[in-house]
């Protein structure tokens, strides 16, 4: 028997060694190290802790590198793999001593074109049969409330062992219903359900009807065996869970009938899913793995010239460290067991092993991460600080220092491979040219344009045609919501304002405010119940107070209006079939009102405490000579500052000039604009009027409305054409505050037409 190379060798494996030996058998130590060094190992080949726990650890400062997080942790070790593979595969082995790095990891491999392999397999606990049962507790403890229900309709397994086909419909049709109803009931979710989306339904109530056969006393484990076949077909042919899952099955059903201690459903899932939790499914290498993730006892044994240690934290190398009392230090080092100080020397040796291996040909870096995956603080460990006395200072500084977060890779820059087009790099004039697919709706099928959408364009025409070409937008990223958005809040307060509008739009004989407060708190409980049903949860109950409190002051102020000669002639008038400059344009206005004197006002609602008009319409630039990047014919329009001084502006908004502009042909004249503000403060609530519209500044013939009409007309002959991809950036204007498309920016313009589809070649 030869025992080569083993640093720890157990009680037990000592004890069958020296048996055999007294039966005949010959046994060799082999320890890797030089001849001078073995009077540090005892006679089993164990480094001695008296000698290994003190002695130096040469490690030189270019070898450590300090990291902020897992995820800068796992972009520096493919930076590294990417520079040491040069093109070809990558003659490196990974250490991964702390397993908590792996997820990391293997998210940023996959991102590099490459892939982490865990020999060790993944735990139980990650499958979706666990996130399952999970949900399957969660949907009795909770039975009755909507929330488990989208849980349980999210996972693959339930529905396709259900057969259920329409999956992807119905999750999209409960995404729907909680971002427009927020159901608290799984009866009121049916009833929506039913009404708005009936093809769902079925499959819903199938879902239902599983929760409710587990749901059955006494019989969670017979139940969940019934299934098990259509469970198991779905899971595909990775069988070793499966087999998990059967095994604690039938051990479940076995104690379910001969005990009533666990009869609840509920406390014979949480029995089900201990056993489950930490059982390990060895998974099989996948094509795209090109490293394994090596245990901190296995990465010694790897021939790679190149060896990346990550995860070199104090706890994990050396394992342990905290005293335990039934077990002192003392008492595991008269008993021949696993002690700390065994542990340290152990861990002391096969870094100085590893470091020696490497030193001539090869490399050894060791990268660390100031934090765990939850954000807990980590600590170097210990072997990294066994320097020389005088180089420990400096150490401690480079272990410990402030660090910033590298700026993330360009796409063209990952892995090692790298990006250009068959004709070089080219900058298209026009999303036509640059992404080929594309069909501009406004030139090809005559879409007419609207305020909304010059807004978007001006807040930065490339992000515009980003989402237009890659068919994007912020609706798609839908957060998990418990109240409603501000512009479903806005949307209900419209829908109450124009109906109360309606009835009192011009003033009567005898009105009174407080009879008009009751009135349009009438109308906003109708349209609240209608909406949310007769138990809405308790966040949407706070903002419907916030709103009665609102359109109590605005009824107040409607009489007051009323009384001064206005009357409301239109409410969320719909405009189409009008042109501006030849094109078409398409919009609604939330109200028109008439004076007795015939002046005409358009206004629009504001949720928010509204700025004035002008503010929210003209920004001030400091570089007005870019706008001849955009379209030469865009002119900056000149406006005189509160401290008298004149400055240049951009419009950020056109939409109550568009309003203006059309009111101008419908009622002529020249009709005035202005917010109407219902913030959640009752001192802001009124109305801010744009009384400046109209009016040039002196020594200037163009009043903010003409020129107003130029842009709007100039953008909307750039979007026809398609063209205008150029950043808010590039021009110098402030960038959108919600972006999905930041990171994207931030990088170069290769990576947007890599994206975009060019004819790219490796």
């Amino acid at each position: 028997v030869i025992l080569a190379c083993v640093a720890d060798v157990p009680r037990p494996l000592r004890q069958a060694l020296q048996h055999a030996e007294r039966s005949g058998v010959p046994v060799q130590i082999w320890i890797h190290a030089p001849e001078e060094e073995a009077g540090s190992f005892d006679s089993w080949g164990c480094p001695l802790p008296e000698v290994w726990t003190q002695c130096p650890i040469h490690i030189s400062d270019a070898q450590i590198r300090i990291t902020a997080n897992p995820a800068r942790l796992a972009g520096e070790t493919c930076r590294m793999i990417a520079r040491t593979a040069e093109g070809a595969t990558p003659d490196v082995a990974l250490g991964v001593c702390d397993p908590d790095m792996n997820v990391a990891l293997d998210a940023a491999l996959r991102e590099y074109g490459w892939g982490l392999h865990n020999p060790e397999g993944k735990p139980f606990a990650g499958t979706g049969v666990m996130d399952l049962l999970r949900h399957l507790r969660q949907a009795l403890e909770e039975k009755g409330a909507a929330r488990p229900v989208f849980c349980l309709a999210r996972s693959s397994l339930l529905c396709a062992s259900l057969g259920i086909g329409n999956q992807q419909y119905c999750c999209a049709a409960l995404d729907k219903i909680q971002q427009k109803f927020l159901p608290e009931s799984e009866d009121y979710l049916l009833s929506r359900l039913k009404e708005f989306y009936p093809a769902a339904l079925p499959s819903i109530q199938a879902i239902l009807a599983w929760r409710n056969r587990m749901a059955e006393p006494g019989t969670l484990g017979e139940r969940l065996m019934e299934w098990f076949p259509a469970l198991a077909n779905a899971y595909g042919p990775e069988t070793e869970a499966m087999e998990m899952l059967h095994s604690c099955l039938s051990g479940l059903i076995r104690l379910q009938q001969r005990s009533t201690a666990f009869s609840r459903p509920e406390t014979a899932l949480q029995l089900l899913m201990k056993c489950l939790q930490p059982l390990r499914v060895k998974n099989r290498r996948k094509a795209h793995a090109v490293l394994d993730s090596l245990g901190w006892m296995e990465v010694h044994f790897r021939p790679e010239k190149h060896l990346i240690l990550t995860g070199l934290n104090e706890g994990t190398v050396p394992e342990g460290g905290v005293s335990d009392q039934f077990m002192p230090e003392e008492l595991r080092e008269a008993l021949g067991i696993d002690s700390f100080n065994r542990k340290k020397a152990r861990d002391s040796f096969l870094l100085t092993a590893l470091l020696h291996s490497r030193e001539r040909e090869g490399s050894l870096t060791i990268i660390l991460s100031r934090t765990s995956s939850k954000n807990d603080p980590l600590t170097p460990s210990s072997l990294l600080m066994r320097c020389p006395d005088a180089e420990l200072p400096h150490r401690v500084e480079q272990l410990f220092r402030e660090i910033s977060d590298p700026p993330a890779p360009l796409p063209y820059q990952r892995g090692s491979w790298y990006l250009q087009p068959a004709e070089g790099w080219k900058a298209a004039t026009d999303i036509g040219a640059m992404a080929p697919g594309y069909k501009n709706p406004w030139k090809e099928k005559g879409l007419a344009f609207s305020p909304s959408v010059l807004k978007r364009f001006l807040a930065c025409p490339m992000r515009f045609w980003m989402r237009e070409a890659l068919h994007m937008n912020e609706e798609e990223f839908l957060p998990d919501k418990e109240d409603m958005a501000v512009n479903e809040l806005g949307t209900m307060l419209h829908d109450v304002l124009e109906c109360f509008c309606r009835e009192h739009a011009a003033l009567k004989d005898g009105m009174e405010a407080a009879a008009l407060q009751d009135a349009i708190t009438e109308i906003l409980e109708q349209t609240f119940r209608k909406q949310y049903g007769p138990t809405p949860l308790m966040p949407l109950l706070l903002q419907k107070r916030s709103m009665e409190q609102r359109l109590s002051v605005y009824a107040v102020q409607h009489l007051q209006d009323l009384q001064e000669g206005w009357s409301c002639i239109a409410f969320e008038h719909q405009v189409e079939d009008w042109s501006l400059g030849g094109f078409p344009m398409k919009f609604r206005i939330d109200r028109i009102d008439r004076h007795a004197d015939g002046r005409i006002r358009v206004i629009d609602y504001k949720t928010g405490a509204a700025a004035s008009c002008e503010r929210k319409h003209l920004e001030t630039i400091g570089r007005p000579d870019a706008l001849s990047l955009l379209s030469p014919a865009l002119r900056p329009y000149t406006k005189r500052q509160k401290n008298g001084r004149l400055a240049h502006a951009r419009w950020k908004d056109l939409q109550l000039p568009v309003y203006v502009l059309w009111a101008a042909e419908a009622y002529g004249g020249h009709p005035s604009a202005a917010y109407y503000a219902l913030p959640a403060n009752p001192l802001d609530i009124g109305i801010s009027a744009w009384d400046t519209l109209h009016d040039p500044m002196p020594g200037y013939e163009e009043c903010a409305l003409d020129s107003a009409r130029a842009w709007t007309v100039e953008l909307m002959k750039l979007l026809h054409e398609g063209r205008g991809l150029i950043t808010a950036e590039e021009l110098g204007w402030n960038p959108p505050s919600y972006d999905v498309f930041k990171d994207l920016m931030a990088s170069r313009r290769e990576s947007l037409q890599d994206l975009l589809g060019l004819n790219l070649t490796p």
